[in-house]
């Protein structure tokens, strides 16, 4: 029985790290899109609250 826990443990710690993986890259992408192709000042500021918000705004009209 130990040797089945031992391979879901490691099974979910695949998953866990292509998920944290994806993720990060999934930011990276969103802060040179942001600065390339948006000419933002800060591409930083992407990653922060008050830019999606301001985002969702535009889109929603809100």
């Amino acid at each position: 029985m130990s040797e089945n826990w031992k391979y879901l443990a490691r099974q979910l710690g695949i998953i866990a790290l292509v998920l944290v993986v994806a993720f990060i890259i999934f930011c990276l992408g969103l802060v040179i899109g942001y600065g390339v192709i948006g000419n933002a000042d800060n591409p930083w500021s992407i990653l922060s609250l008050d830019t999606w918000n301001e985002l969702v705004s535009k889109f929603t009209g809100h």
